[in-house]
């Protein structure tokens, strides 16, 4: 419960933003998001909404700290597309759950976010149509 508290508040509470954070937070939040979808996948496997919502924040932890990391050289370009392939799984898990809840709802607001991120990953680091697969899952529900 803990280190739910705490990846919920990292990059999410004023002073905390993801563009300010030191890589050590986005490491520790990416770590805690981690554990907790592993044990998702033994208490509760398959897709669920703890699932969209774990990976919603492990994707914006893993973009942040990709990109932090290289843009001081501290990540290969190789390095950073299959990171920012990982993410753009976590993002698309996020839109499939959450892109059908009805417009307006807090579920949905967060999967047009994923989608946003997503074709912000695929402009900035993928080129490779990613984007395309996703539109699929924000459908109009009324």
């Amino acid at each position: 419960e803990i280190k739910r508290r705490v990846v919920e508040n990292i990059g999410n509470t004023p002073g905390f933003e993801y563009q300010d954070l030191a890589v050590i937070w986005l490491q520790k939040k990416v770590e805690f998001c981690k554990e907790h979808l592993a044990l998702q996948k033994v208490l509760a496997p398959g897709l669920s909404e703890y699932r969209a919502y774990i990976s919603l924040h492990l994707a914006e932890a893993m973009f942040w700290l990709a990109k932090k990391k290289y843009m001081v050289k501290q990540m290969t370009r190789e390095l950073v597309i299959k990171t920012m392939e990982e993410v753009s799984e976590h993002l698309l898990i996020v839109i499939n759950i959450w892109g059908l809840y009805r417009r307006g709802s807090s579920e949905r607001t967060r999967a047009e976010e994923a989608q946003s991120l997503l074709e912000k990953v695929n402009v900035e680091f993928l080129q490779d149509g990613v984007v395309e697969t996703a539109d699929l899952g924000l459908v109009e529900t009324v």
